[in-house]
């Protein structure tokens, strides 16, 4: 008996069918066929944020197109934090806007396109300059309005491509392509990168308008498969005349699509009679015969394509690929003769752009060898072209052994990151053109690699609600580092003893050489110690450590039968265990190099170094996230994910802004960052509601009214002696200890008066609270009780005077007391031990003796 769900998924075939009157056939789209077909539409609808995007007024076009000119902004949509949140699955600290702007058609015709921009909350440069500039441009999504990545829930490459360059401090400006989101006639024209590029520029120009000085001019356009084609040629149409948008600094093409006339039959070939796994070809034949009459679909595909191609447009690529992916060469064409056809010939060159042209700024390709898609030697073949036609030009390309159309955009963002930043700082580049093979040297690691991406797609497909976001970068980054390690720790230990036997002979050398020397200078000088056992010893040990810690990444044991070597008994007698190390926060032990090291030297596992940050996140006290008072850097690696390090930089906006404003509305109090400050009026970035920077209420005209519940608060702090922060206006209040307040904000200053630190005569303590104070750390002892009054104000009176000389302290030594205690900082109770600092006797559990004092 079949699930009742896949049951209903085969009725409602059978209904479609009814309707029709015509029965479902083997040879067009069966039973089976459908089930797949609805499963995968289902899927890609899913991640939708319009299921019609003609219902959003977004993307319609205006009623005065005609009177616009390409490069003009029509539309422009600060999209509201809860909107963004609930149709979109942003990072952390990120805002989004979409826009609505006029390219051009082949002829110079202006037309609609979309696009959106993605803003990062804080620019690592520093809040007042501009943000460095940006241009995504996307692979390959679909043939239809519905598949603009703008309309896609997680903008279509997610962490792969626009999340993970915002997350770098970047604006990202992304346009769709004229045809995906906005509605032309001729529909989107699939793979025509000349006509992408011309996207690229006026989107670009149309963005700057709405920006202005928030971003630089200078620009770098990245792109992957169909947005590969495209930053390729954007790279080729700023350097043609009148057609510059200005500040160009450079291209990364990774995995283009280049020379579809040869891809094309190519993969036909390579098919060998069985499972073709195409889809391109039919969106780009559905293209091409929109834009030339005399290409008619129903000439080249047999009847199964044409009875698939109305399901395949509800649909983008996933749902294309299900319908087309598993059918054959012959089961797709009649003939394929349109490949040779005048007018696809004269599209390839127009449209698409193929051939041989000058680039206006340095260009970085990337390229997998087991790229199945877009071929190694294609890309190979019109490097070299252009690199002989046009020797001035200056580009690199880089093969990565091993690695496949999707990999390639992951495994090479350790190169091109680094390349676009040396473009921003105007590190130059030797002229001409290189080629860089990157080797993949443990094809296993990779195989695993691949095995887990596919594994990662198995479970996105099954799994219902929001997704972890960014894991298979994660996994690439960390395989890349085991990669490396595993080769450092092989060279290390087959031929540490060689090379240590040599080094030792050099040394011996060079001695021999000085006392010679010596002894021509002075006959009765006596020979230097030539063995210094101390100091091979202590190399060892180095070595020791290190292969340790590279061992200590778990890729199996380096035994013998990796080198085909035995290894000698000397050596292997030397060798000590894999060591381990003591995560400080939770006490387990760990290989060292699956703990993080803070600045300290203190070790945390992930787990444990996750949790802080993400508790620094709720918690002020914790933030930033430290340890012994020394901040712990926060930043995107194997550690942590893009969406963390996105959270926490937007958190540390919040938290560095003196006299925050929040939003007004009760509902909402969301922290509005100060780009969102123009004046004396603050606009809520989720609910766009207006706030007072001064009264913090709704904004209003003239002077601020006056806030009762406010005022009340300052009454009651001033009938109990607390004190309001200078800086950010909270309030404190002092329990122990002497006058010398340091706020959350790290703001010093007295708790007497308010005024900063050290700028007033105020007393440093009060006798009363000392005395008090004393004898809470008096009656901490077990014989407190059986102590006589004179010896108890004895020690009553050290303390005293204890706390006077450490009334400053800061906590260098800590000791461990037994017992029930309750932390005096986060007041949690502890009902084991707690520490207690010997100088001023504070008592703190774990979290805050390492976190926060």
């Amino acid at each position: 008996m079949l699930p009742k769900f896949i049951t209903n998924i085969l009725i409602s075939g059978a209904v479609v069918a009814a309707a029709t009157q015509e029965p479902l056939q083997p040879n067009r789209c069966d039973v089976t066929c459908q089930l797949a077909y609805r499963k995968a539409l289902a899927l890609e609808s899913s991640r939708w944020v319009n299921q019609n995007v003609s219902t959003d007024d977004f993307y319609s076009n205006p009623s005065n197109l005609s009177e616009y000119s390409a490069g003009d902004l029509v539309k422009w949509e600060n999209v509201p934090a809860d909107q963004a949140s609930k149709r979109w699955t942003l990072p952390g600290g990120v805002s989004m806007s979409r826009f609505f702007y006029i390219t051009e058609d082949i002829d110079g015709k202006p037309i609609p396109a979309t696009g959106f921009v993605l803003t990062p909350y804080s620019n690592p440069l520093g809040n007042d300059k501009p943000f460095r500039t940006l241009v995504w441009t996307h692979g390959t999504a679909g043939g239809t309005r519905q598949c603009a990545p703008s309309n896609h829930r997680a903008l279509y490459y997610e962490w792969s491509g626009p999340f993970a360059l915002v997350q770098q401090g970047y604006v990202v400006i992304a346009p769709d392509y004229a045809g995906q989101g906005s509605d032309i006639p001729q529909g989107f024209m699939y793979e025509s990168g000349a006509l992408h590029a011309g996207d690229v520029s006026f989107g670009l120009q149309a963005a700057r308008k709405a920006l202005g000085k928030r971003i630089t001019k200078e620009w770098v356009v990245i792109g992957h498969s169909e947005g590969g084609l495209t930053a390729w040629r954007t790279g080729e149409r700023e350097a043609k005349p009148g057609k510059a948008t200005g500040g160009f600094l450079g291209t990364v093409a990774i995995a283009p699509a280049l020379q579809p006339i040869k891809l094309i039959p190519e993969s036909f070939r390579r098919a060998k009679g069985g499972p073709a796994g195409d889809v391109v070809s039919i969106f780009l034949l559905q293209s091409i015969s929109r834009l030339f009459p005399s290409i008619k679909v129903e000439d080249y595909v047999t009847d199964i394509v044409l009875s698939r191609i109305a399901l395949a447009d509800q649909g983008c690529l996933g749902t294309g690929g299900t319908l087309y992916g598993s059918l054959t060469v012959e089961q797709l064409y009649k003939n394929t003769s349109w490949i040779e056809h005048p007018d696809f010939i004269d599209w390839q060159k127009r449209y698409n752009g193929a051939g041989e042209h000058p680039l206006a700024a340095p260009m970085l390709v990337i390229q997998g060898d087991a790229d199945i898609l877009t071929y190694a030697e294609y890309a190979e073949e019109d490097f070299n072209a252009t690199c002989k036609k046009y020797p001035e030009s200056t580009a690199e390309y880089r093969l990565y052994q091993k690695t496949d159309h999707g990999l390639a955009l992951s495994v090479s963002q350790a190169d091109f990151f680094p390349w676009i930043k040396d473009r921003f700082n105007k590190v130059k580049l030797n002229k001409g053109f290189s080629q860089v093979p990157v080797s993949m040297d443990t094809s296993s690691l990779m195989l695993a690699l691949q095995l887990q991406q596919q594994d990662l797609d198995l479970w996105e497909q099954s799994k219902k609600g929001k997704q972890r976001e960014g894991e298979l970068e994660l996994m690439t980054a960390q395989i890349s580092d085991q990669v490396l390690a595993l080769s450092i720790a092989r060279a290390v230990e087959s031929d540490g003893q060689v090379i240590r036997e040599a080094q030792l002979a050099e040394e011996q050398a060079a001695r021999d050489r000085e006392y010679a020397v010596r002894l021509s200078e002075d006959p009765s000088a006596a020979a230097r110690s030539v063995a210094e056992k101390g100091k091979p010893a202590q190399t060892d040990e180095v070595e020791d450590d290190l292969i340790d810690i590279l061992r200590s990444m778990n890729l199996g044991r380096f035994d013998s039968s990796m080198s085909g070597q035995p290894e000698s008994s000397s050596w292997a007698s030397s060798r000590k265990p894999p060591q381990t190390r003591e995560c400080i926060a939770c006490n387990d032990r760990f290989p060292p190099l699956a703990l993080s090291k803070s600045p300290c030297s203190h070790d945390y596992c992930r787990e444990c170094l996750v949790g802080l940050i993400r508790s620094s996140l709720q918690d002020e006290t914790l933030f930033p996230p430290r340890c012994c008072g020394q901040n712990i850097p926060i930043k995107q690696g194997r550690w942590l994910s893009p969406e963390l390090v996105g959270q926490f930089q937007a958190k540390k906006l919040e938290f560095d802004t003196p006299n925050r404003t929040y939003c007004s509305e009760p509902s909402c109090s969301t922290f509005i960052p100060p780009a969102f400050i123009a004046g004396d009026r603050a606009t809520c970035p989720k609910c766009n509601q207006r706030t007072c920077i001064h009264c913090k209420g709704s904004h209003h005209i003239g002077v601020c009214p006056s806030d009762n519940a406010s005022q009340q608060v300052l009454q009651l702090a001033a009938q109990n002696g607390w004190q309001q922060c200078y800086n950010c206006r909270r309030l404190v209040e002092l329990n122990f200890g002497c006058y010398h307040i340091t706020c959350l904000c790290r703001a010093q200053f007295c708790y007497i008066c308010g005024e900063r630190w050290k700028t007033c005569r105020c007393p440093h303590w009060e006798e009363r609270r000392l005395v008090r104070r004393a004898n809470v750390i008096v009656d901490r002892d077990d014989y407190a009780g059986r102590m006589n009054p004179r010896a108890r104000q004895a020690r009553i009176e050290q303390e005293r005077l204890n706390l006077l000389e450490n009334h400053e302290c800061t906590h260098r030594t800590w000791n461990w007391r037994g017992g029930r205690h309750r932390c005096e900082e986060c007041r949690d109770v502890l009902p084991h031990y707690i520490f207690e600092c010997p100088q001023c006797h504070v008592m703190a559990c774990r979290r805050c003796r390492f976190n926060r004092f």
